[in-house]
């Protein structure tokens, strides 16, 4: 999963509904990284005695990015919940919208730092 597929789960709203439906898909997404990431790593075990480094560079690095994307999947989790208890919050109905268009933003910022250290 690339950073433009994490960032593209992110709702353009802060519509509990939006985002109810945003987490939901985030969690999936996250699992299956976790699940590949492990199965990458059961192999890369398995083949110790076996593949070459070549191989088994290429086997780390596919299961090095599986894991960065449930990270940053799980980071983008956190920020929607944020946003959606900010949107159940009535009485903070104007500050919602501000926290959203915060939390976005730290969101691409902090995306885009861990992307130029990839």
């Amino acid at each position: 999963m690339k950073f433009a597929d994490v960032l593209a789960i992110r709702p353009a709203t802060t519509d509990p509904a939006c985002l109810s439906i945003a987490i939901a898909e985030a969690k999936a997404k996250r699992i299956a990284a976790l699940d590949f990431a492990s199965a990458l790593e059961s192999e890369i075990t398995a083949k110790l005695l076996t593949a070459d480094d070549e191989e088994m560079e290429a086997k780390e690095r596919e299961a090095a990015t599986a894991r960065r994307a449930a990270d940053r999947l799980e980071s983008l989790i956190v920020q929607m919940c944020r946003a959606m208890e900010d949107a159940h919050a009535p009485a903070n109905a104007p500050r919602s919208a501000r926290n959203a268009d915060t939390i976005n933003q730290r969101i691409i910022s902090e995306m885009a730092e861990a992307q130029r250290h990839d």
